[in-house]
């Protein structure tokens, strides 16, 4: 892939390793892994004893159960929406404790697949939503012990608009909405507890049966389901704080996934019943990786398509919608489109669906046909409206009329029509083949002259009316990486954004100096979207910290993603990243607060890319039969083991930190033909080996570094390596000297 993440190649080769010596503990054999040991629900329990947590459960169809755990708070443990419309307000235990019981949470614990809250008085109460394959029915089981024997009760608040009908039979309760129809039933099911059915319309009796019949083993089927994900998506690094919080983001992000006739995931929690084409679009090719089920992906990849702008008159044509809702799709955001094209074929090859990429062919077509005719200048620079693209609000200051022109907009639109002409031709489009390819180069050209000051080492945020460039301490140029012309503008860029926005806890929006700054999430009059004016972004964490590994600093990005790590787990919604932090907490507490949605999609996902990208290195090409390892492990990740896959086949590997220097291993065993592996090792010293193996199907290759030596082994036996070069002082770590980031408050 032209624009894929790759470690850029540093100075001669001074040895070249066709032929190894065996030399001490390096034998494939040696140190042999042993068996993985798989993540379960017990093993992301997150307990509730001190401070309030909330936490989210959904049934991957548009019902999602929330709640906040409060000990020593009310009992009352959570809410249903059903496609953002509430339908259950409260649920909790009768009768009420003694007074001097009190009617309180004594404690929770929370694992992705259900919520358990204990009260005082030794009762516990257990809610996990039910996957359920009915396209209109959605059920919540609700399971109940208690310490001693005596009589127990449910009450459930449905929401203001259910009114009350006839119970049905076996002291089932019942509820009815007029507009929109719908129904909620409790229904006893017997060994299992109760059951909360909701129904669009009226629910045939023989459909209730059916569902308590076999809540039980839905409740299994649903666990079983989620780790199996975890499975398929092994990942387990020497860090558990790192684990956990990978594993349960993992499964938050399916968790925001709504499948159906259309396939697309929530952008975040609260829900209004909405769909963002621009964070699926962003997300889209992380929702494979996360998942480890590219029909997700797929799913996306079609849904946003088939909802694409094709009226050739309109000033949005070939746009993808940045909203899909029951009132249609509306078309406003001009960023979208670049990024379903970007994250299309970052799916694809991964997925190796190029049957997929014929089938999109036409959209990216149009969309590449839309901008050209209405968003482009005379050098094929990306111009739009202030509004039109994400970031906007407090950042352009021209009256909504004007054009403008955002630098990480250039980027997408490079590699939308780079990626355009690799398509046409793939489909044999030759003349729209290099009509975009000339088209990327005028953009790249056009780019380094507009936007970037060599005299000053200066990269504009964004091109003004009348083309004049502005300057602002904002995070967006670490977009503009691939195309900036200046490698001395380029670290001038870096150093200012990290010194200046990138807190141990995540990118800011704004630095501290700049006007209109705020430490602290604010929203616009009226609601929507918070101003990026200082606060943290989660979902910039990528592009931080793949500027940041660039010059081989993951000692800095790091620091960022341990502490994002600890969020999940210790702080906020359970599981999850919120879509912005405030850089600074309010007085008298330690911790910054969350703000926007609490469960943000392209948080998590780029949090995963981080990970996976720019940590671990892993990059996957399968319809040219290719993997990559080139991993910036951060000093105190010392062992990891992954399984991701290339097309539908499971990929194995593992790396190691030895005494001599490392180890990498990888097992296809169900691949079709041999691939090619291509690695990096970064030595401490900054010296790096560098090269190629064969992977054939079902063996284990094991690759051995020293600070003089490397060999390829497949069990004990030497394997040829080609181009294995070990480059003397590869590390750009000394590139920009005395980096650090930014302090909040300063």
């Amino acid at each position: 892939m032209a624009y894929d993440r790759r470690l850029p190649d540093r100075g001669p080769a001074l040895c070249v390793a066709a032929c190894m010596l065996l030399f001490a503990g390096c034998g494939g054999e040696a140190g042999a892994d042993s068996a993985r040991a798989p993540l379960r629900m017990e093993d992301l329990v997150v307990s509730v004893n001190g401070a309030p947590r909330s936490y989210f459960l959904s049934d991957r169809r548009g019902g999602f159960v929330t709640g906040t755990l409060s000990p020593g708070g009310a009992w009352n443990l959570c809410s249903w929406t059903v496609h953002g419309s509430p339908v259950v307000e409260r649920v909790r235990v009768t009768p009420v404790p003694t007074e001097e019981q009190g009617d309180l949470l004594d404690s929770a614990a929370v694992r992705p697949d259900r919520v358990t809250g204990f009260r005082r008085d030794g009762l516990a109460l257990t809610i996990e939503p039910v996957e359920l394959q009915e396209a209109t029915v959605r059920a919540v089981l609700i399971r109940i012990t208690r310490a001693r024997p005596g009589p127990v009760g449910l009450e459930v608040a449905p929401a203001v608009d259910y009114r009350p009908v006839d119970p049905g039979a076996e002291g089932a309760l019942r509820w009815r909405r007029a507009s929109p129809p719908a129904e909620l039933i409790l229904i006893p099911a017997r060994d299992a507890g109760w059951l909360l059915v909701h129904s669009a319309g009226p629910l045939p009796e023989a459909t209730q049966t059916a569902i308590v019949a076999r809540v039980l083993e839905h409740s299994a089927e649903r666990r079983a389901r989620l780790e199996r994900l975890l499975e398929r998506t092994h990942l387990r690094l020497s860090d558990p704080v790192l684990t956990r919080a990978v594993a349960w983001m993992k499964l938050s992000i399916d968790a925001l996934v709504c499948v159906g006739a259309e396939t697309l995931a929530v952008a975040g929690l609260p829900w209004e019943g909405t769909f963002s084409g621009r964070e699926n679009a962003w997300a889209l090719a992380m929702l494979g990786l996360a998942t480890g089920d590219y029909a997700v992906a797929r799913g996306v990849t079609r849904t946003l398509a088939a909802h694409q702008d094709t009226v050739a008159s309109r000033a949005t044509f070939g746009r993808i919608p940045d909203r899909i809702g029951p009132a249609g799709a509306e078309y406003g955001g001009a960023d979208v489109s670049p990024w379903f094209v970007r994250e299309a074929y970052e799916y694809i090859t991964r997925s190796n669906d190029v049957a997929l990429a014929a089938q999109i062919y036409p959209a990216v077509k149009r969309s590449i046909e839309g901008a050209a005719r209405w968003n482009t200048n005379r050098q094929n620079l990306f111009v739009h409206r202030p509004a039109e693209v994400s970031m906007s609000v407090g950042r352009f200051r021209t009256s909504e009329g004007t054009t403008v022109a955002a630098v990480e907009l250039q980027l997408l639109w490079f590699f939308q029509q780079l990626i355009g002409s690799f398509l046409a031709d793939y489909v044999g489009d030759r003349s729209a083949a290099v009509r975009w390819q000339r088209g990327s180069k005028q953009t790249e050209g056009g780019f380094n002259r507009a936007f970037v000051d060599t005299a000053h080492d200066l990269l504009y945020d964004h091109i003004g009316p009348g083309g004049r460039g502005v300057a602002a301490v904002r995070p967006n140029g670490l977009f503009a990486l691939e195309i900036l012309g200046s490698e001395r503008v380029q670290q001038s860029m870096i150093r200012l954004t990290a010194e200046s926005l990138l807190y141990p806890h995540g990118p800011g929006t704004l630095g501290a100096a700049e006007p209109g700054f705020t430490p602290f999430v604010t929203r616009r009059p009226g609601g929507g979207r918070p101003a990026a004016d200082g606060p943290v972004l989660t979902s910039l964490i990528s592009q931080a910290t793949y500027a940041l590994t660039r010059y081989d600093r993951q000692d800095l990005s790091a620091l960022m993603i341990r502490t994002l790590a600890e969020r999940p787990l210790s702080h906020g919604m359970i599981g999850t990243l919120p879509e912005m932090i405030d850089v600074l907490p309010p007085e008298g507490e330690t911790l910054p607060r969350d703000g926007g949605r609490l469960a943000s999609l392209t948080g998590m996902s780029e949090f995963l890319r981080s990970v996976y990208s720019d940590h671990l290195g892993i990059h996957l090409d399968a319809p040219s039969g290719l993997i990559r390892t080139e991993p910036k492990l951060p000093a105190d990740i010392s062992s990891v083991e992954f399984t991701v896959a290339l097309g539908d086949r499971a990929v194995h590997g593992t790396y190691r930190r030895t005494e001599e220097g490392g180890r990498m291993t990888l097992r296809a065993p169900d691949l079709p033909a041999p691939v090619r592996w291509g690695f990096a090792w970064v030595e401490e010293n900054g010296d790096a080996w560098r090269g190629s193996v064969m992977l054939p199907p079902g063996r284990e290759i094991t690759l051995v570094f020293g600070p003089e030596q490397m060999g390829a082994y497949d069990g004990t036996s030497e394997v040829p390596c080609e181009g294995c070069n070990h480059i003397r002082g590869f590390s750009r770590r000394d590139d920009i000297e005395g980096l650090t980031l930014a302090v909040p408050g300063r």
